[in-house]
């Protein structure tokens, strides 16, 4: 019977302009995106979130709601190249790991969990890495 290990990355944009320190993520933040003609938040910090606004929220209504918000439009194309970066990661995991785009990986650990001292273990190493 087939074993997976899903990592799924919820806040992968977010983590992506952490990884390189980006300092605007310290306040209120979110990225944004067109949509049907207007720009929509994707993904909120959690100083935005304290702030009353969320993912999916109208770019004018958020910053009614909360005036210091700083945003930046989506970079689909960096954040698959991450996902690509940490699919080749994984191979560390699992010898058989699949894209489960836009924020995921999906690894098959069906006779290799032992290795990290069972599935709990793995999933804690993963973690951890």
């Amino acid at each position: 019977m087939p074993r997976i290990l899903s990592i799924w990355l919820p806040q992968l944009p977010l983590d992506r302009l952490t990884r390189h320190g980006d300092t605007r993520l310290s306040g209120s933040f979110a990225t944004i995106a067109e949509e049907k003609n207007a720009w929509r938040l994707t993904h909120v910090n959690d100083a935005a979130l304290k702030a009353g606004v969320m993912a999916g929220q109208a770019l004018a209504a958020a910053r009614a709601i909360c005036p210091d918000l700083l945003t930046e439009p989506c970079d689909p194309v960096r954040e698959d190249l991450l996902l690509r970066a940490l699919w080749r990661w994984a191979d560390g995991l699992s010898p058989r790991v699949s894209l489960d785009a836009p924020d995921g990986l999906l690894l098959d650990i069906s006779g290799c969990a032992h290795l990290f001292g069972g599935e709990a273990e793995m999933g804690r190493e993963a973690l951890t890495r």
